[in-house]
């Protein structure tokens, strides 16, 4: 029989072990897959913006001849950074918070306000995405063209709502799985 100074100290769990015992496997190595890929965009897009910015710099003060859709191009990338970059930041718990909350309401647990404020940030989620597409689909049906590059500026629009779309899914996560997210905090 061994002795108990033998066993082995417990290893750390990765976040992803962490994730797969609250929600099923599938689901959590989906999620996980979805998030390195929009990592990998959203760090293509900063690179690009950043590129072209160094560009368009390059070109007005060395070449003495700016860039016509130098400006343009980089705000697009902004943009499309910034509205994938939604749901990473909302499933690692990295938008702002108003924690003063906890102390106007005691008579509540951390947990039901935590619920009813994920509860209320799906639904505006859900409103922006609903709106925002209207506001896509009517671009591309007017065709409006961005003024220096000439693409459809429906593009650009569409940013907004799959971009909630992907902070939706992690809000409604969270209030399926509300312990989810907590143990990512821990481990990470």
């Amino acid at each position: 029989m061994e002795s108990s100074s033998s066993a082995e100290a417990p290893v750390p769990q990765s976040s992803r072990a962490a994730r797969e015992r609250l929600l099923p496997g599938p689901l959590a190595a989906a999620l996980d897959r979805i998030d390195l890929i929009i990592t990998v965009l959203c760090s293509a897009l900063m690179a690009g913006m950043f590129g072209v910015v160094i560009w368009a710099v390059f070109c007005r003060y060395v070449l003495n001849s700016s860039l016509m859709w130098g400006e343009e191009l980089a705000r697009y990338l902004s943009i499309w950074m910034i509205a994938l970059g939604l749901g990473l930041a909302h499933r690692r718990g990295a938008h702002v918070a108003v924690n003063s909350v906890f102390g106007w309401i005691p008579h509540m647990s951390k947990r039901t306000i935590g619920m009813i404020s994920e509860l209320t940030t799906l639904m505006l989620c859900i409103l922006v995405c609903w709106f925002s597409w209207l506001a896509a689909q009517g671009n591309f049906l007017t065709g409006q063209r961005s003024p220096a590059m000439g693409i459809d500026i429906a593009w650009i629009y569409l940013a907004i709502p799959v971009g909630f779309l992907l902070m939706a899914v992690q809000s409604a996560i969270r209030l399926v799985a509300p312990d989810q997210y907590r143990a990512e905090q821990e481990v990470v």
